[in-house]
Order: structure tokens, then sequence, then C-alpha cells
């Protein structure tokens, strides 16, 4: 065993915005490739230091794989080339002196995983979607297939033949176009292989082991150290090995099996690769790479070694901090408000010291479910506001008359849907999305279950507990009926309609020999908390409960209704403002008839209310054509103005005539139209500003309610998801709390969907369609990377989308979604408690 050896920090590459994912070394210097879709070329130009030289841009999604070609290996790329792999399945060689790309290969179906130079010229990428593909000159050249899972990384050996390592486990090496060897010995993925000059190869897997082989296959030392899925490896002709970890760690080895040392990273390090004077580079998921050395000379001067170990013990206290600061948060921002306007609070009957915020502060979310505000509104009067932390919005609660009593603000009344009730409880599902259930003192508790199983499309199954609920949280009188007449079910419920045991004839049962399907809800009767639907059952009954949080069944929506007069004051203002724009035509505009008291924008703004109603009644209610066509108009105004008229469509989307209305004129995302939810969520998506994305996401995510938007959005998924793909990346356009909880709520949305067969609108006997599914674990990885830590119900709803598509995939599933590095995700959130931590669990057992 070689004697430990001391690595220390040369220099950092700062300039990616995300994670460095890929990163390779040559006569040119580093390159490195990265989430934020973009390759760099790095030249040294000191001991203790390399400056950028190009950025190199082409790719659409992040690029995980890059190497270097050297002058002349490329016949017709003599100043030596870049090659680069991106989740967007293209390979693109880049011409190193420009910069410029000079090939553009497409072919795989799937991201592209890793690319290398053969002896002979040819390039070799790999992919997800299990093959190789072989490029010469810029066109294809062959394609070998024989592993049974993606295929994650590869290697040339000293022979010129291809190794290739693959999710099913196992590495296969091949010649003149064929497969000659298949060499297994890992218990999970393979995700690294690296050529061992006069020794053969090693070996990096999921199962957080390196091993070290001969030529042939033949084991020769495992390295064993790691506490996580190792990501990369690298090797020198000396026999030293690097290997980088979800563990933040670098690991360096002898090929005996020693351990030479261990340098500490702030994140997960995907890739290590040596320079030719052995200096090691690593490239790390806080979106910096950076260079090592054990040669003296060429360390950073002793501060600079100093200021990073400070980093991260930072980062290390502040991980462990995370979860309290996270819970104090609320309570924080709360003592700091400070300042009251005095005459306003002794006016409205107020205690002193109560703070008086303005409207324009209801459009910051609040920091915790149930924090209230008290607003003074434009009449002058003070009103309560509560932070609906499920919804994500701010609803209304009352007005403020008198001084409140204790514990409530407007004697009582909750304002839910547009009006005032007696009482509005929460009702927390198992996905943990919090339902409200609205009702009166003195209402029959059998027809408000009747009505809440109605607005939230759930089986009639849960009409005896939603009764026993009313009745212990309000004392109503009324005994259930027996249940030996009522038909059950297992739970079972159509994931596209919510059908309910009324419609249970035309159901299908759950398929003989499968899993019951997991109930979406679960309400636990007496001794509940109205607050946050806490129970008081026994660690058995809870245990019981996490474990049917998968499947999601129900789909999610965003029920709450607008204010309508502070709707209409901002659509008077926009139109006015676009009276003089050359791009807007006339007719888009509000007309003098229309803006008219009791016209047709108060009736359109009037049935909002009643288009979200618990009420089927109310909800039914009919639109008038004029009205309609005003909300068609009012998508055609420019991205800035624009979300307005989508937050009304979204409330339409869940009225049955206006959402018919809303489908036949959808138009389709390929081809948008003007007026129609096509054009408008695609203005929307090419915007970078949160309010049209975050309403434009929440419409997309009402679709699934309505048969026929559900149609229309699953007919037109591809286009869709694509389009708003950058507001699941941490720096994307108009990234905010409020566009990653509507980003994961259409991802978990259309999860459910694609667990019933129907990711792209067309049924699969296979019960998953790949190509559906693959964009969707696509879009959950960038989410669940970006979300942070405070943002427990965007992971939430996330984790439950994750959970539902490998239920339904199975194995095929869970393998391609560690292979994405999903489990350190699930991990990440599998401490946090409650549902969400029960969520992140039941990820991590599908994930083992």
């Amino acid at each position: 065993m070689e004697p430990e050896v001391s690595y220390k920090l040369r220099c950092e590459l700062h300039g990616h915005q995300e994670d460095v994912r890929s990163v390779c070394v040559g006569d040119l210097g580093v390159v490195t490739s990265s989430r934020d879709t973009t390759v760099k070329i790095w030249a040294e130009d000191s001991p203790t230091s390399y400056s950028l030289v190009h950025t190199l841009v082409g790719h659409s999604k992040y690029v995980g794989a890059v190497t270097y070609a050297a002058p002349g290996l490329l016949p017709d790329m003599p100043n030596g080339a870049i090659i680069s792999g991106s989740f967007d399945g293209v390979v693109i060689v880049w011409d190193v002196a420009t910069g410029a790309a000079v090939h553009t290969l497409t072919g795989h179906e799937y991201q592209v995983t890793a690319v290398v130079v053969q002896a002979n010229g040819d390039i070799a990428s790999a992919s997800v979607d299990k093959s190789i593909r072989l490029w010469r000159g810029g066109q294809a050249a062959g394609q070998l297939c024989g592993h049974e899972g993606p295929v994650l990384c590869l290697a040339v050996t000293e022979e010129g033949q291809l190794l290739s390592g693959s999710g099913d486990h196992t590495l296969r090496r091949w010649a003149g176009g064929s497969c000659t060897a298949v060499y297994k010995g890992h218990t999970d993925t393979v995700r690294g292989v690296a050529i061992l000059p006069g020794v053969g190869f090693v070996s990096a897997s999921h199962d957080c082991s390196l091993r070290v082989c001969s030529g042939d296959g033949q084991l020769l030392a495992e390295l064993l150290g790691h506490t996580a899925i190792i990501y990369s490896v690298a090797a020198t002709a000396a026999g030293r090995i690097a290997s980088g970890s979800e563990d933040n760690t670098v690991r360096l080895w002898d090929a005996g099996g020693g351990c030479l040392a261990t340098i500490q990273h702030p994140g997960c390090v995907w890739g290590v690769a040596f320079t030719p004077a052995g200096d090691l580079v690593s490239g790390c998921s806080d979106a910096v790479a950076r260079v090592w050395s054990a040669a003296a000379e060429r360390q950073a001067p002793a501060e600079a070694a100093a200021a990073y170990d400070k980093m991260l013990e930072e980062r290390k206290a502040a991980a462990a901090a995370s979860s309290t600061a996270a819970a104090a948060g609320g309570e924080a921002a709360a003592a700091a408000a400070g300042g009251a306007d005095a005459a306003a609070v002794a006016a409205a009957g107020l205690p002193p010291g109560v703070k008086i915020a303005e409207p324009y502060e209801l459009a910051q979310p609040g920091q915790k479910d149930g924090e209230t505000k008290i607003v003074r509104e434009g009449d002058g009067s003070i009103a309560a506001y509560g932070w609906d932390a499920g919804q994500c919005v701010w609803e209304k609660i009352g007005t403020v008359v008198d001084a409140p009593e204790p514990g409530s603000i407007s004697g009582g009344r909750k304002w839910h849907l547009g009006r005032e009730w007696d009482h509005v409880f929460d009702v927390e599902m198992d996905s943990g999305a919090k339902l409200k259930l609205a009702l009166d003192v003195g209402e029959n508790p059998y027809i408000v279950a009747d009505r809440f199983l109605a607005q939230h499309d759930l089986p009639a199954e849960f009409k005896e507990q939603i009764v026993k609920f009313i009745i212990d949280n309000t004392g109503a009188k009324g005994a259930a009926p027996s249940t030996a007449d009522m038909p059950i079910t297992g739970g079972f419920c159509d994931p596209f309609t919510g059908g309910s045991s009324a419609a249970a004839q035309q159901r299908p049962p759950p398929s003989s020999g499968a899993p019951a399907a997991a109930l979406p809800m679960d309400i636990t009767g007496g001794f509940v908390d109205p607050f946050t639907g806490g129970g008081s059952s026994s660690r058995a009954q809870q245990q019981q409960q996490q474990q049917r949080q998968l499947p999601a069944a129900a789909y999610m929506l965003f029920d709450a209704a607008p204010p309508p007069d502070a709707l209409r004051r901002k659509l008077l203002e926009f139109s006015a403002q676009l009276s003089s724009a050359d791009d807007v035509p006339p007719d888009a505009l509000l007309s003098e008839e229309e803006a008219l008291a009791g016209g047709t924008l108060d009736e359109l703004l009037g049935s909002l209310a009643a288009a979200v109603s618990a009420n089927p009644a109310a909800a039914a209610a009919p639109l008038s054509e004029e009205a309609l066509t005003l909300a068609g108009n009012l998508l055609r105004w420019p991205a800035a103005q624009l979300f307005p008229g989508l937050d009304i469509a979204r409330c339409l989307a869940l009225h049955p005539a206006a959402a018919a209305a809303l489908a036949a004129g959808a138009g389709n995302m390929s081809a948008p139209t003007l007026g129609g939810l096509s054009g408008a969520l695609a203005a929307a998506a090419v915007s970078e500003l949160a309010p049209a994305l975050q309403t434009a996401l929440r419409l997309a995510a009402n679709c699934f309610k309505a048969e026929a938007l559900r149609s229309w959005a699953l007919a037109n998924r591809e286009l869709l998801l694509d389009g708003f793909a950058g507001c699941c990346s941490a720096d994307g356009p108009g990234a905010s709390k409020g566009v990653r909880l509507s980003a994961a709520t259409l991802l978990l949305n259309f999860s459910i969907a694609a667990a019933a067969g129907n990711p792209g609108g067309a049924s699969s006997s296979r019960g998953v369609s790949s190509e559906g599914c693959m964009q969707l674990l696509s879009g959950l990885e960038e989410l669940l990377t970006s979300v942070p830590v405070g943002e427990g119900d965007a992971a939430q709803r996330a984790l439950l989308a994750l959970g539902t598509l490998l239920v339904a995939g199975g194995d095929e599933m869970a393998g391609v979604a560690r292979d994405l590095g999903l489990g350190g995700q699930a991990a990440r959130w599998a401490a946090a408690g409650g549902q969400l931590g029960a969520v992140a669990q039941e990820v991590q057992a599908l994930l083992r």
C-alpha cells in the first residue's frame, strides 16, 4: 500500500450556474460540463490558477458527459475537439479553437450519459435508452445493443475495445460491433469505469463499492469506504485511483484497495479526472470545479485553503440547523414585522400592536400554513387573510368589525369559496394536500359530505368517515347509516374521473393479483385538530396510514377563487395600459360596455366563486357566450399582463360548461392558438415573469379535473412540459416558491395519469409509457434538486409524483430513477418528519 498522500486545494473554477456534472482534461486544460446546459474550457495560466477560455452553448438541457479528442484523433477536426452529451439526447462535437458546434448528432431516445473517442476516430455515446451509438464524420456509424438497463459509463481499453457499465449491474466488453464479454459482480448500477493501465479496469457503482479487475474481468481488489452512490472514477498510469460520491467526498486509492486520502466537498461530487501532472479535478453540485494537487508548489496559499475549510464547516453547521431554522422561520418573520397603524387598529377594535398590512403584501407567500395578515382593503375596511400553504394562496377569512373573540378574528365565521361559513375545517389527505370542508350550523352532515366528495372528486367510500368527522367536530346530530348495504371497493378510484360508488358498476375493479390501490385520503374521525387534520391515532394506525401514501390517486387542484374586486381593478388597469400598445388588437381589450357595473366583466368575475364551488348546482350554472368570449380575449394579452386572464381560466377549468368551451378552443401546443389555452400557456412559458408562470402552471394543473381538458393536456404533454421545464431548475426563469409548488403539482397530476397508463394521451398495455415517464422523471429530478429545505409542500408533491411512477413502473422505472440520482433526493427529505418524511421513506424503499 502506498503511503497516505496529501492533496490540497490548488484553485477553484467559478463560472457555472449549476452543478458541474462532468470533467475531463487534455493538453488544452480542463473541460467542465454542467446542469446549466453549458460546457466550459479552462486554461492553466499560473501554478495556482486557471482562466475561462470558452463557454460552449448549444444544448437545451443539462450536459452530463464530456470528453476531449486531441488534434488528429478525429480526421475532420485538425484542432482537436470536445464532445458533449446531454439530457436532451443530443451529442455535439465542438471545435476547440473557435468554440463552434461542428456536428450535432441525434438518434438517442433519451439522455446521453457518456461519450468517448475510440482509437480509430469513432465517437461512442451511451444513453438511458440502453444503447451505445457509434458516430463517424458527423454521421451514424453503428449501434451496440445488449444491456438490459440504461448504459451509464464508457471507457476505451488499451487494446482499443469498448467497455460499458449499466443499470443492469453489469459491464460489457465490445469488439467488432459485438459484445465479447459480460462482467458481473456489482449488486447495483455500474455508474463509472476507468482504465487502469497495465492492470485492467476499475468500476464504480451505486452499491458504494469500486472493483479493480484484470483485463479479463477477474476481481483483484474491492475498494470500500464510500457511504453513498459513487458517480465517477478515474485512474493514472501509476495506479492511483480517484472516486467521487454522493457522500460529498473524493477518495484517493491505490490499486490494492488502500485508501490514501479523503477530500471533503460542500456537495455531491459528480465527476473526477486526473491531469497529466497527477493533479486531480473534481466537479461538484455547488457549481464549482476544483483542482487539487499533492505538489506543494501548485497548492493554493494557506489563507485560501483555510477559507475553504471554513466554508465546509459553515455548510455543515447550516445543514445541521436547517430543519430548526425552517420551523422557526415563520415566527421570526412575524416577530420582525413591527410597526402598526395605531389609529386603524383602534378603529377596528383590535388589540394594540397589531400590524396593519397593505394589499400589495398579499402578493408575497406566507411563511407557514395558517399565518394571518390583517390588511387594509381599498375601501378602508380592515380584513383578515390566512395563508393556505396547500393552495399557496392568501384566503380571506373575513372583515374585522369589532374586537375579535379569543382564538378568532371575525367572530368565528370563516371566508371560503366567495362566502362566509360557520365552520371551515382543514382535512389533510395522505398525499399532504389540505382540503377545505365548509358548512353552516344546522346543515345535514350527509348533504355536506356529498358536497365535499363532489367538490374534490373523491370516492363515496369516505362518506361515513366524513359524516363522523362533522358530527365529532361540530356536535351535529345524526346517526351514521350501516355500511352493510354500501358497496366495498377496496378504495379503488378512477384516477381520471375520481368516480365514486355511484358509478362503481362502470369502473373496472383492481386487476387480479395486483396490490390494492392506495386510498387517496383518510379521515381520522374524532379528536382531529381542525387546523392541521392531525389525529390521535395509535402508532400502529399512523404506520398503516404511512403505508398508504403511495401511489397518489387523486388529482390536486388549485380551487381558491381570487378576490373579484382586486381582479377587476387589475384588469381595468392593464386594459388601459394596453390601449396604446401596437401589438394588442382593440377587440382584445375591455370595452366600456363590458366594464360597466353589472356588465359582462362582472358576470365573468362573479362566476369564479361558483366555478370552484363545493355546491354542484352552483358549479353547473351556465355562463353566457359573451362571458366566455371575454375570458378568451383576456388570454390574448401580452405575457406581462396575462396573469389575471390565466387566473380566471384556472377557475373556469373547474366549471363543467366553461371547461368544455376552453377545451374546444384550446388549440395545439405545436401551433399555439391566440386566445386559446395553447397560446396563453405558450406565451407564459417563454416569459420570465413569476406571476404568469405560476398562474399558467396552476391552470395546467386544473385541466385534470374535467375530462375534455384532461384529454387535451395529455395529448399535449410533451410540449407542455418542455415549455415549462425551466421552472423546475434552481435558476430557471421566474423561479419562486409559488412557481415550484405549481410545477410540482402539475408533475404530480401527469404522474397520476401516467400510472393509469395514459401519459401521452393513448393507453398503454404496460401501464406506464416509457417516453412519458422519462420526461416526468427528468422534470422531477430537476425540481427536487432545486427545491430548498423550507419548501416541504413542493418537495412532498414531487416525491408523491415520483413514488406514483415507481409503484406503476416497477423495477425498470426504479432503475432509471436511481440512475438519475433520485434516491439521493428522497434521502434528503426522509428525516423531515410528518407526511413529507413518510413519503420520502416510501420512495427510498422503492428505490432500494
